[in-house]
């Protein structure tokens, strides 16, 4: 049952956290678009069938069955009107036949047969949605192979249908609603309008953060803590000082000290009275070898415990307690001073996080071939991004899920940027390439998304079930 309600907590947090960002995603791509005067067919929020729809402003706004993401149709973008353009300049009678093949087949598998007849100023009756289920549209079934009663009525909507479509197709191969004929610049535009959109999502977020709300607690070191950005103000602060890591084999840890536990005073000293980690150095260095009394704070239940801790000696004679000063420190939130500040903030997080996703990435790839496997652990899918946001609610509540929001859009952006086919990333490369050759090999694109849509899928389906097996074994995901 335990098992049960964590993986639906994970569903909540997937769809709340991941959904929003893929969508704001793709929104970029539609805004983009239509910027630059290229047609959007369809923007749905999930993976059809559809759920619901409706057509305004010339698009098809969809809602669909399947919640792991979301999509803009771009017109012209490796649909029908695309595969005929390039041989429409070497056998133009062919291109129309292949591009009346591949609408019809578009018109029945998007359900779009509903709104090509709207523009076109025909009504969707009966009739038409017989001939649409028919089979007939998609080559499943030949008119001759319907029913008798029906073979008249059905070839003659038929003959109409693909007049339309030959109308339509002069009409569009050189049109500047389409993808293909656009400018370079204007393609940069609209493959680059969901990362742009992404890292403006994640701005936002640490704007209204670091502005108006405060970020959520963070560990900062004790001798840090004068030296924070001069734009920032400390919101709040821990008590008492935490102990951000223990070393095994200390006195602190033997004495049941961990990280996260907050130390109170060490040898009858308030330790928030110290001026620095050399001080509480020298504290424990004055009582190397001796047995002090300690009192701390245990992170999970609250509970202060005072006890005693022999200050054991390493080989050099030096008494180890524990604790260095990258352990040492504060959870403090921050806010910005005013506005300006907040921006220039914003700002900054948002290049740390991008920065950091391509040194972790460095990390991940050099991990197969170093001894040091440990990169490939940070690794999370779906599940992870479900799992932490199950922790960080309960430890942070509603700002420290717009902070993994904004660390997570981000995410999306530099992964979107990487030089694979099938990312906006390796599109924007093949267009560089394609202008550079000054020709277009569409049967290689085709090969080379689908191959990489398939290792991304494979890739994603071993992340799911390393962070499936983590939820089931009850261990943590980061």
């Amino acid at each position: 049952m335990d098992v049960l309600m964590q993986i639906i907590g994970i569903l909540f947090w997937f769809v709340v956290i991941l959904i929003p960002l893929v969508v704001i995603h793709e929104f970029g791509h539609l805004l983009m678009s239509r910027l630059v005067g290229v047609r959007v067919v369809e923007f749905g929020v999930g993976i059809p069938p559809r759920v619901w729809y409706k057509k305004w402003k010339g698009i098809i706004w969809s809602i669909n069955a399947i919640w792991l993401g979301g999509f803009a149709k771009i017109y012209g973008d490796h649909d029908a009107i695309d595969n005929a353009h390039d041989l429409n300049e070497v056998n133009p009678k062919e291109a129309k036949e292949k591009y009346i093949t591949d609408r019809l087949l578009e018109l029945v598998e998007g359900k779009e047969l509903e709104f090509f007849l709207e523009d076109n100023n025909m009504s969707y009756d009966s009739n038409w949605q017989g001939l649409e289920k028919s089979g007939v549209l998609s080559g499943e079934v030949a008119v001759e192979d319907l029913p008798k009663s029906d073979q008249k009525e059905y070839e003659s909507l038929y003959n109409q249908l693909v007049t339309l479509i030959e109308w339509e197709m002069d009409s569009k191969i050189n049109s500047g609603e389409v993808f293909y004929n656009k400018n370079i610049f204007q393609k940069t535009l609209i493959i680059l309008g969901g990362i742009i959109f992404n890292l403006a999502a994640a701005f936002l977020i640490f704007f209204v953060l670091i502005g108006f709300v405060s970020t959520p607690t963070q560990p900062i070191l004790f001798d840090d803590l004068n030296e924070i950005d001069d734009r920032v103000l400390i919101d709040s602060r821990s008590e008492n000082i935490v102990l951000l890591s223990v070393l095994e084999d200390s006195s602190a840890y033997d004495a049941g000290i961990r990280a996260g536990d907050s130390l109170v005073s060490f040898s009858g000293i308030e330790l928030n009275e110290l001026q620095s980690f050399d001080k509480f150095k020298e504290l424990v260095e004055l009582n190397a070898g001796e047995t002090v009394p300690v009192s701390y704070i245990k992170k999970d239940s609250g509970e202060v415990v005072n006890t005693d801790i022999d200050l054991k000696l390493n080989d050099e004679g030096k008494a180890v307690f524990g604790v260095d000063s990258r352990g040492f420190g504060y959870l403090v939130s921050l806010k910005g001073k005013n506005i300006g500040s907040s921006i220039g903030l914003a700002a900054k997080q948002t290049w740390t996080v991008f920065r950091l996703n391509f040194e972790i990435l460095g990390e991940i790839v050099k991990a197969p071939f170093s001894e040091d496997k440990s990169a490939l652990g940070a690794v999370g899918g779906p599940v992870a991004v479900g799992s932490v946001g199950n922790q960080i609610y309960s430890l942070q509540g509603a700002s420290g899920i717009l902070n993994v929001m904004g660390m997570v859009s981000v995410s999306l952006a530099a992964f979107n940027l990487l030089p694979l086919p099938a990312l906006d990333g390796g599109r924007l490369l093949i267009i560089y390439l394609n202008r550079l050759t000054g020709r277009r090999n569409k049967k290689l694109e085709a090969s080379l998304i689908g191959i990489t849509f398939v290792l991304l899928l494979g890739l994603g389906v071993v992340i799911l079930f390393k962070d499936v097996i983590g939820v089931v074994q009850g261990k943590g995901l980061f």
